[in-house]
């Protein structure tokens, strides 16, 4: 496949690729964040046990997330779903955030971190989204020589 001179002189699959990995390192690393680990934790498992094995779950999803993204990566014309998938997703988290921010008062500027992961998320997910279109419409697969 030949470097499209619009993207850099990047050829288009592993723009989409490079993309779709560093999504997948979002999702690993915000997973991995989910885990509580330090020693204040204890306090809470005292007096909720159960909010502690609620997070070990966030952590879970996220990793899953990060699984099921790469067979985007692998073939992102036949998985073109997930990038859509995942702009609806990124497209929520701004209302998830403000919402039960306010009714778990979570600061504000916090509140504001993560809808801009969300923005962020989007413009990836938009952007190989776009350009798995024009793979398939120059009717490759991946697979094909």
């Amino acid at each position: 496949m030949r470097p499209d001179p619009r993207l850099g002189g990047l050829p288009l699959l592993a723009r989409i690729r490079r993309l779709t990995i560093f999504c997948i390192a979002g999702f690993v690393l915000s997973g991995g964040m989910a885990i509580p680990i330090s020693m204040g934790i204890e306090a809470a498992k005292v007096r909720d046990p159960y909010m502690v094995y609620g997070t070990d779950w966030l952590a879970f999803g996220h990793f899953m997330f990060a699984v099921v993204f790469v067979g985007a990566a692998r073939d992102p014309v036949r998985n073109r779903w997930l990038y859509q998938f995942g702009m609806i997703a990124c497209a929520l988290i701004p209302l998830w955030a403000m919402v039960f921010g306010h009714v778990r008062g979570i600061p504000v500027w916090w509140q504001l971190v993560d809808v801009a992961l969300g923005v962020v998320g989007f413009i990836a997910m938009w952007l190989c989204n776009r350009w798995a279109r024009a793979l398939e419409l120059r009717g490759r697969r991946v697979s094909d020589p």
